[in-house]
């Protein structure tokens, strides 16, 4: 499947701000079931800077940074990105102890699901959620 993506994204602010810098997450992400076959990713209210990153995840972003005030700031992406899997939920799961809940998982597996299940505000642990590391996996 073929998909055609643009995402736009408008803030006005009532007087004039100092923009920090920021992290747009605006870039399809790359990987054995989809191709980012074109992407571009415009800012009016021109920065100062910009540097593109790779995330933790492998997905790419861009840091952008300002050196004046300014009363709005628009962004847009449009990508065109093809997927390779007719379904893409069609995946198992495969180690038995994740297929009943509370779900357990191999250490690496659960370390790396951490950062997705312990919500940034302080809430309770993913152990609360279910997700439980095996010991020895």
């Amino acid at each position: 499947m073929l998909l055609s993506i643009r995402h736009h994204l408008r803030y006005v602010y009532g007087r004039p701000v100092f923009l920090e810098p920021m992290t747009l997450r605006l870039t399809p992400k790359q990987d054995c079931s989809q191709q980012l076959l074109g992407h571009s990713l415009r800012l009016e209210a021109e920065p100062a800077g910009c540097t593109a990153i790779q995330g933790a995840d492998g997905s790419g972003a861009l840091v952008c940074w300002f050196s004046q005030e300014r009363d709005q700031l628009e962004i847009t992406m449009e990508a065109r990105v093809r997927t390779l899997r007719s379904n893409p939920f069609d995946w198992i799961i495969t180690f038995a102890p994740a297929q009943r809940l509370p779900a357990r998982y191999p250490a690496a597996e659960a370390a790396a699901l951490a950062a997705y299940l312990d919500p940034p505000w302080g809430g309770p642990p993913s152990s609360t959620h279910g997700v439980r590391a095996r010991r020895g996996a």
